[in-house]
This record gives C-alpha cells, structure tokens and sequence, in this order.
C-alpha cells in the first residue's frame, strides 16, 4: 500500500514521496475518501444543531472540493491506465451530467430566492 505514496526505497529520489501523476492522483483519492467519512459526519442533525445553520453550510460546500478532486482522480487515472475511449467518454459524461444537474438547482434556488424577496 505505501508504494501508492512512496517511491521504493531501492530508488533515489529528493522526496521519498510520490509527486508524479501517479503520486499525486493516490493522494486526491484518500483527500476524497476522506471528505467523505467528513461529510457522513456532517450530515447527522447533531452536527448542524452544534455547528449552526451558515457554520454548517460553510462546511457542506466542501462538497465542491470533494467533487473535483474524484473528476480529477478519475480523469488521471483514465491516462495513467490508458483506459479505451468508451471509459473516457462514459467519464466525461457522468462529469457533465453531474454539472448539468447542479447548475439548473442552482438556478431553481436563485429564482426561489427572488420571488421570496
């Protein structure tokens, strides 16, 4: 498992750990992974009670970090792995879908917003 961070130690290199593609996409899926476990904590009515509404939201709109460091993940590892275009392109559109989705509620909740006021 330490291979996935670190370069063996039969090789010589500046810093012992990985900095290249392959380094750095291991490193954005734990960052992910861990936003996760995060985010399942954030999401119990204990939390947002202790944290407050706008403390919690603050909180949830990591969400967006999350989000981009698993596209970039996925799309480095697509490479890495010279995956066949049928996976690069099912990755694209999931990636957009996704965006398409979270921009119209966006959308819906700024109008919400301006017939409330």
């Amino acid at each position: 498992v330490w291979l996935y961070f670190l370069y063996p130690a039969d090789q010589q290199h500046l810093i012992p750990f990985r900095y290249g593609p392959f380094g750095i996409t291991n490193y954005l899926g734990v960052i992910a992974t861990l936003m996760v476990l995060y985010l399942l904590y954030l999401s119990r009515n204990t939390v947002l009670k202790r944290y407050g509404v706008q403390k919690w939201k603050r909180h949830q709109k990591l969400t967006y970090f999350y989000a981009t460091a698993v596209v970039v993940h996925g799309f480095v590892y697509q490479y890495l792995e010279k995956r066949s275009l049928v996976f690069v392109v099912l990755c694209i559109v999931m990636v957009l879908a996704a965006a398409i989705l979270q921009w119209q509620g966006y959308r819906r909740s700024k109008a919400a917003l301006r017939l409330v006021h």
